[in-house]
């Protein structure tokens, strides 16, 4: 935040703000993290019961195999959705992502070998490559200034709830039930098989152990779809006067219930004007006229005509209330050149890949650490680490749960408080300073168990990883809206757009490279009885982004219009 802009109070950042589509868009953002967060707690059980791991060190780097899959997938579709949302409008892609990731989550569910498993989460990766159509549609429905540092924290808050249900579900031993010789049926078996006298139920779920998770998920996937379907307004302007018959339904819905619903642009009478006399008659008036940008808004929308006169084939309308007028072009080249990738748009995306690097790394190998196998025989301190802390899918599952449910609060109680008061970049490096104590103190709790060394009680270790694990969390929680914001201000405005996808493919590359990378180190680190030595590089690789950031600047976006509009006038 600029010295200079006057701090809002949060009602007057909150004025205006359109709640409604933004919790119908929150519905459809909870896909990616549930499909990306749900499989933690069990991936480990899972990969061990394909028996495809010659040795419990190798689950990791089969681990790191389905991680990169689900990422590399998304990396190579996110850009092919955003062009394609551009020509078809936003709400069928996004529509069709959820729809395909329904199927694809139930596929894996039900998966008895690696690679049906490793197709499915590749799927899973194909059709979440469409996040990049969902954070462009949140920023077309909330496109005023001052709703940018919420909308931005809402993006981020959402997956960390997504990733409170996703392991909550995944590690409920309800419905993911890990094959273990000499187990009990569960409570929900047991009264199953009481009521129908047979064992009907406890066969399936001894055959496809982690399908009921899935498909809790799926059918999650599939509400979200039908609400999405029946109440989403077309985000991106050029498609709002198109029929949407999903639309209708849901106003004849909510007209039931007695809400007010406005006319559709497609349901008025009033014949729209032609191209020739848009531009000619309405140019200033719709365009240029500063009144008429302020008032924009998602039932509004600019004549067709304009908007096809204005508009990028790949980047969709470049007519922005956000925009300054002055940068309004007919053509705009996306080439790779020093004009576009300036030095601070380049510092801020190698932050944000960096991040991206080792925060999914973390949230990746975590659960394999935790469910390792605990052999104290094999543990010297402080430097001979092997196997892990030997915990089950249910506590892992609650762990990552309380983990997420931290971030969140951190995002809506912390974010929102540091926003308002201090710098973007303040905040941000702040947010960078613990991550690498996290990652480099982790592995050492190990010897901490009760069952290493009895000094220590037996819940210590636990309670150590909980406030270890909600640290981390919060910290990059609070971090990664910041980082979204520095992107944002340091691209142009014309580039904007641009910018946002590249670094969503970068993000995406970074979350396919990390799992298998470190897959293979952390199968050295084991069966070389070093564990530890992972986690301190992926600590020395956080620090390098802490010393990063503090060579970085807030970069103003209102400082860059002032800019281009004086070039403009000379």
């Amino acid at each position: 935040m600029s010295e200079s802009t006057p701090k809002l109070s949060f009602r007057e950042q909150i004025k205006g703000f359109p709640l409604w589509q933004m919790a119908i868009l929150s519905c459809m953002r909870f896909a990616e993290p549930l499909a990306l967060t749900s499989p933690f707690p069990y991936l480990y059980f899972m990969i061990r019961d394909f028996k495809i791991a010659k040795t419990p060190g190798d689950i990791a780097k089969y681990s790191g195999y389905l991680a990169a899959s689900f990422a590399l997938f998304e990396f190579l579709c996110c850009a092919q959705w955003g062009t394609i949302s551009d020509k078809v409008g936003r709400k069928p892609i996004l529509l069709c992502g959820l729809g395909g990731t329904a199927v694809a989550i139930i596929i894996f569910g039900f998966s008895t070998n690696f690679f049906t498993a490793m197709f499915a989460r590749s799927l899973m990766g194909c059709f979440n490559g469409n996040i990049a159509v969902l954070r462009t549609a949140i920023g077309e429905v909330a496109h005023e200034k001052k709703h940018q540092g919420l909308a931005f924290s809402w993006y981020s808050l959402l997956w960390n709830v997504g990733a409170v249900l996703g392991p909550m579900i995944g590690g409920s031993k309800y419905l993911t039930r890990p094959k273990i010789d000499g187990e009990e049926p569960s409570l929900v078996t047991s009264i199953f098989m009481t009521s129908n006298g047979d064992s009907a139920y406890w066969d399936f779920v001894n055959s496809h152990p982690y399908a009921l998770s899935n498909i809790a998920i799926g059918l999650f996937c599939g509400f979200s779809f039908t609400i999405g379907l029946l109440f989403l307004q077309e985000p991106n302007e050029r498609f709002q006067n198109r029929r949407d018959w999903g639309l209708e339904i849901g106003d004849f819905i909510l007209k039931i219930l007695g809400f007010e619903m406005p006319v559709r642009p497609w349901q008025k009478s009033e014949t729209q004007p032609s191209e020739t006399t848009a531009l000619i008659g309405d140019l200033n008036s719709s365009v240029f006229d500063e009144t008429s940008v302020n008032a924009y808004a998602p039932e509004s929308t600019y004549p067709d005509a304009v908007a096809r006169r204005y508009s990028s084939e790949q980047l969709g309308p470049v007519i922005s209330p956000t925009a300054s007028n002055s940068v309004i072009r007919t053509n705009i080249d996306h080439s790779f050149s020093r004009e576009i990738f300036t030095p601070p748009v380049v510092q801020t995306t190698i932050a944000n890949f960096l991040s991206a690097f080792h925060y999914v790394i973390f949230t990746e190998f975590l659960p394999v650490l935790l469910a390792g196998q605990f052999m104290p025989e094999k543990l010297k301190f402080p430097f001979t680490i092997s196997g892990g802390f030997g915990y089950d899918s249910n506590m892992i599952g609650n762990l990552l749960s309380s983990t997420g449910l931290i971030g969140a609060v951190g995002i809506l109680f912390i974010f929102p408080y540091l926003d308002r008061n201090f710098k973007t970049i303040t905040t941000f490096r702040v947010s960078t300073i613990i991550t690498p104590f996290a990652y480099a103190v982790l592995p050492f709790l190990i010897f901490t168990k009760h069952d290493f060394d009895s000094r220590y009680a037996p819940w210590f270790t636990k309670t150590l990883l909980y406030i270890l694990c909600c640290l981390e969390s919060c910290s990059s929680s609070v971090g990664f809206p910041n980082l979204l914001m520095l992107i944002h201000r340091a691209a142009p405005a014309k580039h904007r757009a641009f910018i946002n996808g590249t670094s969503l493919s970068l993000n995406s590359l970074a979350r396919c490279l990390g799992p298998i990378g470190w897959g293979y180190l952390m199968t050295f680190c084991e069966n070389h009885n070093m564990v530890e030595l992972s986690w301190l590089i992926l600590g020395l690789l956080a620090f390098i982004c802490c010393i990063q950031s503090f060579y970085m600047k807030d970069y103003d976006e209102e400082e860059e219009s002032i800019e281009v509009g004086n070039q403009e006038d000379v």
